[in-house]
């Protein structure tokens, strides 16, 4: 009586059958890729994060290096702290090694040095404790806590953290000397050993080193891998579309000409109940239930993973 009616939901049955086999190769070609891509950045973050915790640090309070959203200056505060620190006996940087050179300072620029290296030293702890080297603010502002950061790693935070390196790196190449003279100075004037600021100094600027050594290529090659598998393979988007597309099928080809070849045969028998057709139709629904039940977790467990 209805060819096309009576056929339409075993076909779709059979199509979606076949193309969730198909997809679901897909998804675990895809999942494994991404997973491990995933596995190994986490592990270079780990070393990354080893390399980023200090063996030893000085605070003096909320420090002014930090914004109102918890965050490091880095821009403008801290670059500018550096470029003022280096600038003070940057005329050593041009002086050939071995040169006997007399200088003095009057007391305003011992006050001035003084002021320097006791605002650097923190920033040499807060530089590798705050994002984007380990994305966790140690300090905490009003803004800070109303205000939820997304701490995920990506080639925006790599770039920021190669950005930031690179220039640490720059400096200590071109300003070396003065830096330490810088130090060696503010030392002189402390008469504890416990006082002494260039050992930080010099330890801060080898982790630096560490870092660019250690861990930069891997992970510039990582984060790569990661990206690349994430936007090729595009599982979240992908999967979603699947799910909408398999629903939209199922409840168009499958369900609605179930119901209606139901009711079209009880019209033609006319032995129509509605009790009966009432029962039938709950138990379709209700076998078909748990797979809407499990495309919507699958969806939310989708949503909230770090594929794209």
């Amino acid at each position: 009586m209805f060819p096309i009616l009576d056929n339409i939901p075993g076909i779709h049955a059979t199509i979606v059958g076949v193309l969730a086999a198909f997809y679901s190769a897909y998804f675990m070609f895809a999942y494994q890729k991404v997973t491990e891509a995933k596995k190994k950045l986490e592990k270079v973050l780990k070393i990354s994060k080893d390399i980023c915790t200090p063996d030893k640090s000085v605070t003096n309070g909320h420090s002014p290096l930090i914004d109102e959203n918890g965050n490091l200056d880095w821009d403008e505060k801290c670059k500018n702290l550096i470029r003022d620190a280096k600038a003070i006996f940057s005329f050593l940087d041009t002086i050939k090694p071995g040169t006997d050179l007399q200088y003095s300072y009057n007391q305003d620029d011992q006050k001035k040095i003084i002021k320097l290296v006791d605002e650097l030293t923190p920033f040499f702890s807060l530089f590798f404790t705050n994002y984007p080297m380990n994305g966790v603010s140690r300090v905490t502002t009003s803004q800070s806590v109303l205000k939820k950061i997304d701490n995920t790693f990506d080639y925006d935070r790599y770039s920021e953290i190669q950005r930031r390196i690179s220039y640490l790196m720059w400096i200590w190449d071109t300003s070396q000397q003065s830096l330490i003279n810088l130090f060696r100075e503010y030392d002189e004037t402390k008469e504890s050993p416990f006082d002494k600021r260039l050992p930080y100094l010099i330890e801060f600027f080898q982790r630096v080193q560490t870092y660019e050594n250690q861990v930069m290529p891997t992970l510039e090659e990582t984060i790569n891998e990661f990206e690349s598998y994430n936007d090729e393979l595009k599982v979240k988007n992908t999967t979603k579309n699947v799910l909408y597309i398999s629903t939209y099928i199922m409840v168009v080809g499958v369900i609605i000409p179930l119901i209606l070849l139901e009711i079209i045969s009880k019209i033609e028998k006319s032995n129509y109940c509605l009790f009966i057709s009432y029962i039938e139709y709950f138990i379709l629904l209700s076998s078909f239930a748990p797979y809407f039940i499990i495309g919507f977790f699958f969806l939310k467990k989708i949503e909230n993973s770090v594929f794209k």
